[in-house]
């Protein structure tokens, strides 16, 4: 729950709509390749006037199995920004008010990756993405671990 007192909340206090498209595209069995694109809208920060701008994420991935449950991959990821924050409507705000000339985030991440899938269909996943081509962001080293459990 956002909550003004703390610096550090588990909420961006706004609302982010997204849509995507994903896809599988099978090879032969042991290779495959994917992607995940989509596009995000922010809303504006929940009783202020700050609004971040709409961006663009896409993940790819292309794997190959080293036994039918255990695939390596290369990862990718990529981050742009498509127009700048605002602050009550004005796109040019933080121009002029702080010299800030471009408020577009950017990031490219790439890397190695594994998954393991277990006998009753769990996918345990690690990634290690090293970001560059970063612009006003902060770029470093990203490691993931997913684990996703089927329902049936």
């Amino acid at each position: 729950n956002y909550d003004e007192k703390y610096n550090i909340n588990a909420s961006a206090h706004f609302y982010t709509f997204s849509t995507y498209y994903a896809f599988t595209l099978m090879l032969s069995d042991k290779v495959s390749i994917s992607s995940r694109d989509q596009f995000n809208y922010n809303t504006r920060i929940i009783g202020q006037k700050a609004k971040a701008g709409a961006f663009y994420n896409g993940n790819y991935a292309i794997d190959y199995a080293l036994r039918p449950n255990l695939r390596i991959e290369a990862v990718a990821y990529f981050l742009a920004q498509l127009n700048q924050d605002s602050y009550d409507g004005n796109n040019h705000y933080y121009q002029q008010q702080m010299g800030i000339s471009n408020t577009k985030e950017r990031v490219l991440g790439y890397g190695p990756g594994l998954a393991y899938f277990t006998k009753g269909g769990t996918l345990i996943e690690a990634k290690a993405f090293f970001e560059t081509a970063a612009k006003n962001r902060v770029v470093g080293y990203r490691p993931t671990l997913r684990i996703a459990v089927p329902l049936n």
